[in-house]
């Protein structure tokens, strides 16, 4: 039986997909989940949503649960006016008037690389590079800083994304056919 190591699982999941093929099943506890490597395919899936495939309610439940509601646990409607909202943040002018802060937060990023590098400082690089995630996102989302503070905004974004990594790892990221059937042929 294969044993998923969390901190590596995407290292696992790249070796099996070398070894199994771009799609193959996983049992995740007492769940099958369907495992899909090859970017044609994950994109098709993707523009199928939420019609075609949609994520397991016990992810939506946990979610909403954690206080995580959004564009990662939304279904039907409610997924596609929140696509809608997310997507004008990448709209092309967004992103060039967005490009000046990107640059500040990349720079930062990199100082804090070439400190640590220079001093032989060993660093969390899952917690640097969670942190600079969080300041692009941010950053994307709201170009000007809540009243709250961009800290607090921070604080916000990294609870939000450490609950999703928590769910994700204690159960794995799982999406159903609508059709009823499993994903993965069950």
């Amino acid at each position: 039986m294969l044993q998923i190591e969390v901190p590596r699982i995407h290292a696992q999941l790249e070796a099996w997909a070398a070894t199994y093929g771009p799609i193959f099943r996983l049992r995740l506890s007492f769940r099958d989940a369907l495992v899909v490597s090859r970017p044609d395919l994950v994109a098709a899936i993707f523009r199928d949503r939420p019609d075609g495939w949609r994520r397991l309610e016990t992810m939506q439940a946990v979610l909403r649960e954690t206080g995580v509601h959004g564009l990662f646990s939304a279904e039907g409607d409610d997924w596609r006016r929140q696509r809608r909202l997310v997507m004008a943040a990448f709209d092309p002018g967004h992103l060039r008037s967005y490009f000046p802060s990107l640059l500040r937060v990349t720079e930062r990023l990199k100082g804090r690389l070439d400190a640590a590098a220079r001093e032989r400082e060993s660093i969390d690089l899952q917690r640097v590079l969670m942190r600079y995630t969080v300041d692009v996102s941010a950053g994307l989302a709201f170009p000007e800083p809540p009243r709250q503070g961009v800290s607090d905004v921070r604080a916000a974004y990294h609870r939000c994304f450490s609950a999703v990594a928590i769910f994700q790892a204690a159960i794995g990221p799982r999406i159903r056919s609508t059709s009823g059937r499993s994903a993965c042929g069950g």
